[in-house]
C-alpha cells in the first residue's frame, strides 16, 4: 500500500539559456555588468564561456552603463561619434546567426552593431532605418524589409550561409537576400566600422548573441522568445 506521506517530486524545467544551443560564439548582455549609473564600460564580458570579452581602455571612448533603461534592465549607451568596444575575436565564419536587442537614437548616419575590417562581416543600420548585412562596408549582401523606429527598442536578427541571408524583426521574418561572399579572419568592433573611425552606433545595446551556423527554425524561435520576453520588445 502506498505511503500517504510520500510526495511526488516536482520537477521544474530550467529556464532557457542561449548556451544550450550548440556553436555559440559570443553572448554579451548588459545585465552581466554591475556598475554605477553613467560610468564608462571598459570591458563587456562574454557570457558564452568562449572568452571573447570586448574592451575599451580609453575612458573617453567607452560606452556608458545606464541602469533601468528597458524593462527595468540596464543598457550600454553609445554616443554615435566616438564610443566603441574592440572585440578579441577574429571572425571568419562563413555561416552564422546574429541576434541583438538594440535601440537606435538617430538614423542621420549609418551605425554598426558589429563590424570587421577588410573582408569582414558588418551588420549595421543605415539611414533608412533598415538593417544591412555587408562585407567590410563595401559589398552589400542585403537589408531588412522593415525599418527600425527611432528611440524604440527592438529584437533583430540575421542569418547567413553563402549565398543566402535572412532577416528577422520582432517576431517575424523580415526579408531575404542572396549574395555569395567569403569572409576573412579580421578584427571586429562593437559600435563602429571595424578599426575605422566611421559609422559609430548611436543608441543602446542591450544584448548580442552570435552562433557559427544558421540555426534551425526552432532554435531561432527559442532565442527570439528568450530575448523578447526578457527585454519586453
Amino acid at each position: 500500500m502506498p505511503n500517504p506521506l510520500t510526495r511526488r517530486r516536482l520537477v521544474i524545467p530550467s529556464p532557457f539559456t542561449p548556451i544550450a544551443i550548440p556553436n555559440i560564439v559570443y553572448w554579451y548582455k548588459a545585465d552581466a555588468l554591475a556598475q554605477a549609473d553613467g560610468t564608462g564600460v571598459s570591458a563587456w564580458p562574454d557570457s558564452s564561456g568562449q572568452g571573447y570579452t570586448t574592451q575599451q581602455a580609453t575612458g573617453a571612448l567607452q560606452p556608458l552603463f545606464k541602469v533601468n533603461i528597458q524593462n527595468r534592465l540596464p543598457g550600454l549607451l553609445f554616443n554615435g561619434s566616438t564610443q566603441f568596444l574592440s572585440q578579441d575575436i577574429f571572425w571568419n565564419n562563413q555561416a552564422f546567426s546574429l541576434f541583438a536587442v538594440v535601440q537606435v537614437h538617430s538614423f542621420a548616419s549609418s551605425g554598426d552593431i558589429i563590424s570587421g575590417v577588410t573582408a569582414g562581416i558588418a551588420w549595421q543600420y543605415v539611414t533608412s532605418g533598415k538593417l544591412d548585412l555587408n562585407k567590410s562596408q563595401t559589398v552589400q549582401i542585403g537589408e531588412s524589409t522593415t525599418a527600425l523606429v527611432v528611440d524604440t527598442s527592438a529584437f533583430v536578427a540575421v542569418t547567413y550561409a553563402s549565398p543566402n541571408a535572412a532577416f528577422y524583426n520582432a517576431g517575424s521574418a523580415d526579408g531575404t537576400a542572396s549574395s555569395a561572399q567569403t569572409f576573412s579572419a579580421v578584427a571586429t568592433s562593437l559600435g563602429r566600422a571595424g578599426t575605422f573611425n566611421i559609422e559609430y552606433f548611436n543608441g543602446y545595446m542591450f544584448e548580442l548573441l552570435a552562433y557559427s551556423r544558421v540555426l534551425a527554425a526552432a532554435e531561432i524561435a527559442a532565442v527570439r522568445t528568450y530575448l523578447r520576453g526578457k527585454w519586453a520588445v
